[in-house]
C-alpha cells in the first residue's frame, strides 16, 4: 500500500463509520503508516459543513478525530 492523502469524501465516511471497507482499509493504512494523511482543505470543508449546518458535537469530535493523524498544510513553494 502506498501513502494516500484521503479526500474529504473518504474522511466523511470514516466519520460516519458505516461503511466497512472504508473502515478496514484506513485502520490497515494505519496500522502501516502510524497514521492518515489529510489535507488543510479536506480539513476546512468538513468544518465548514458540520458548522453550518450547527453540528457541534459532530464538529467537536472530528477536530478530536483530526487531532490523531497528519494534517498537510499548504505551502506556495
Amino acid at each position: 500500500m502506498d501513502r494516500t492523502l484521503l479526500d474529504t469524501d473518504v474522511i466523511s465516511e470514516l466519520m460516519r463509520g458505516k461503511n466497512l471497507q472504508v473502515r478496514d482499509r484506513a485502520s490497515k493504512y494505519v496500522e502501516q503508516f502510524g497514521t492518515l494523511t489529510i489535507s488543510t482543505l479536506s480539513v476546512l470543508e468538513i468544518v465548514k459543513g458540520l458548522a453550518k449546518v450547527g453540528r457541534t458535537a459532530k464538529l467537536q469530535a472530528f477536530l478530536q478525530f483530526v487531532r490523531g493523524h497528519e494534517v498537510l498544510t499548504i505551502d506556495k513553494s
